[in-house]
């Protein structure tokens, strides 16, 4: 499987983010929907401020 996230790197901290943007999401949606699995966990969302991806995983997944 080909994860499609973009990313950021903080430069003075060399730490690696992930950072989903909806077409990733959307991906993630279609794989769990293809292989008939049950549903999809997130760590943290607060970066997701007007909630656009969580809406997206919950209409997606909606059965």
């Amino acid at each position: 499987m080909v994860h499609t996230i973009s990313t950021i790197c903080k430069p003075i901290t060399l730490t690696k983010m992930a950072t989903p943007d909806e077409q990733s999401i959307q991906a993630q949606i279609d794989y769990i929907k293809s292989k008939g699995l049950g549903g999809a966990m997130t760590w943290e969302v607060t970066g997701d401020r007007n909630k656009t991806l969580q809406m997206i995983v919950k209409q997606g997944l909606l059965p």
